[in-house]
């Protein structure tokens, strides 16, 4: 049997998705470990982590993966600061996960174009730590 290119690019979806899903939950789980934050990791057309900070309740950190703009070495993602409350008022509002760009407090200028990262979680914290200090794991 012959792979057809719309089945290999299926697969190499599948498998960027499933690399940043794994990066993303990484690094949630060493925000638990640390206390700093509690994650919430979703799938969408992309896949999406919402870190919401346990010292300010009012802040969640967004980190968006970009399947399309992924590779399999390297992965782009886009971070921001969100206000929790509103980012929950939009949803409910019915604006789509990742979409809640009227909640944005604050743009990551590192960020704000997305930058290639390799598949590492200490590599995401490190750069996320730059711009929200409850988010250095000390």
């Amino acid at each position: 049997m012959r792979t057809t290119r719309l089945e290999c690019e299926d697969k190499t979806r599948t498998e960027k998705r499933a690399r940043l899903t794994d990066l993303f939950e990484d690094v949630g789980n060493d925000y638990l470990q640390y206390n700093v934050a509690d994650p919430m990791v979703y799938q969408s057309h992309d896949v999406h982590a919402f870190y919401h900070l346990t010292t300010d309740l009012t802040k969640v950190v967004h980190v968006q993966g970009y399947l399309d703009m992924s590779s399999d070495k390297k992965a782009r993602v886009l971070a921001r600061l969100l206000d929790y409350e509103h980012m929950l008022n939009l949803r409910e509002q019915g604006c789509g996960i990742g979409n809640e760009h009227n909640a944005v407090i604050k743009d990551f200028n590192a960020f704000k174009q997305g930058i290639e990262i390799d598949y590492d979680p200490k590599t995401l914290e490190t750069v996320l730590a730059q711009y929200v200090l409850e988010l250095v794991l000390e």
